[in-house]
């Protein structure tokens, strides 16, 4: 069944020179996993457990957080102490995948089918490559979906909420420093020179 989950824009890195979701050749997504998520990934289908098994063995976490996740933990009144011992960074990268580039990473891939792209999902840790698979969602498109607020041709984000009330938020600053400096020059001492 397919599964979806919410991401935050922070976390997504989608192909630099595409111009929407259509154009891009591939998305990553970066998100962070506790040891106890990665051995469970061990069970699933698709994932490398010898390959799971040599991140855990080998590191105690291999989470670096990016100097925006501390102005974020910042903004949100929360402890910037928090430690990532023990925590796993995880990009997923959604992509077309060549077929030369999956027999490289040992998958049984037929002469005549080296030079076709697949839609594939590829999960790593560290350098380690701890998934790859095909997507099951979508076989001819990126199963990614980005929501912009109001859309902006030629721009994969589109215009937020920021962005859109940025002329309004002027304008009511304006009105403001204009109320306050009307204020004071009517409490002010008046001084009258003839």
């Amino acid at each position: 069944t397919p599964e979806w989950e919410p991401a935050s824009p922070f976390d997504i890195y989608p192909d630099p020179s595409a111009r929407s979701i259509e154009d891009c050749e591939y998305v990553i997504h970066r998100s962070m996993m506790s040891a106890v998520q990665l051995r469970k990934l061990r069970k699933k289908a698709g994932f490398y457990a010898e390959a799971i098994d040599e991140v855990l063995k080998n590191s105690d976490g291999t989470y670096t957080p990016q100097w925006w996740e501390d102005q974020i933990n910042l903004a949100n009144g929360k402890d910037n102490n928090y430690s990532y011992k023990g925590r796993y960074e995880i990009l997923v990268r959604y992509g077309w995948v060549s077929g030369k580039d999956l027999r490289e990473q040992g998958r049984d891939i037929p002469d005549g089918q080296l030079e076709e792209q697949a839609m594939m999902i590829v999960w790593t840790c560290g350098h380690k490559v701890i998934s790859i698979r095909p997507s099951k969602l979508h076989a001819d498109r990126i199963p990614v979906y980005i929501v912009p607020y109001q859309v902006k041709s030629l721009s994969l984000w589109g215009v937020g909420i920021p962005e859109m009330m940025f002329d309004t938020q002027d304008g009511i600053n304006a009105c403001e420093r204009a109320k306050y400096d009307n204020m004071a020059l009517a409490s002010a001492p008046q001084l009258i020179v003839d």
